[in-house]
């Protein structure tokens, strides 16, 4: 197990190997790059850098950029909703109310189409801003999982070609493409298992291995 192989520029990985109903089952797996996006409108609330941040998309065809500003704390007094909210400051004595666009106390970073900036534990990139919204992009590394039964077509790593899988006593994964060759062998091992009750299931298995080393297309280990 932990084994590597590479089919048509995608390294695969034998992760592990189990037994289901004295049938050897492994499981494959290889990572994907997947695009993926957000869009945040005009208000919304993100996180940013560990602080909470207000999103602020200008309201007009042409825009090109945002901005997050810091959401007040709980030590600022905030009246009214939305846009038209209002600080209420304590200065000389005298109350004093100011406009939150105008209460420089909160951080605020603006952002251009194509600027970098850090999206929940992405380096992700700012897409399109339009209208009151803006799209948020990025890539991330996934991974897929195959399982893979002793005997069984594998077809999900050719586009062209489809291959029988068969594991060692080892538990190392052999895949061939002659799938005749292999039924043959097969037969033949398993009518030498009715002939010799008393033979292992672990000698059976390298029995098949040792017949199908010149059908099989062996996946070496990649250092």
């Amino acid at each position: 197990m932990g084994d590597q192989f590479e089919a048509e520029g995608q390294t695969y990985t034998l992760a592990e190997v189990n037994t289901e109903d004295g049938t050897p089952v492994g499981t494959l797996e290889w990572n994907i790059t997947e695009d993926q996006s957000e869009t945040l409108a005009h208000g919304d609330e993100i996180e940013y850098q560990g602080g909470d941040y207000e999103v602020l998309v200008p309201n007009g065809t042409d825009a090109s950029e945002f901005t997050l500003r810091e959401v007040p704390g709980d030590d600022v007094e905030v009246t009214g909703e939305g846009d038209d909210r209002i600080i209420r400051v304590q200065e000389d004595g005298e109350e004093q109310l100011i406009p939150i666009d105008e209460y420089e106390p909160l951080d605020r970073q603006t952002f251009a189409e194509g600027d970098g900036i850090e999206y929940q534990e992405f380096n992700a990139t700012v897409g399109e801003v339009a209208e009151e919204e803006v799209v948020i992009q990025w890539s991330e590394q996934v991974t897929e999982d195959l399982a893979v039964r002793e005997g069984l077509e594998v077809v999900q790593i050719s586009e062209d070609q489809t291959y029988m899988a068969h594991f060692t006593a080892e538990d190392r994964l052999q895949l061939t493409s002659n799938k005749e060759r292999y039924n043959e062998e097969a037969d033949r091992v398993a009518y030498f298992e009715e002939r010799t009750n008393g033979m292992t299931v672990a000698t059976i298995i390298s029995g098949l291995a040792a017949l199908l080393l010149v059908a099989m297309a062996y996946l070496p280990r990649k250092e």
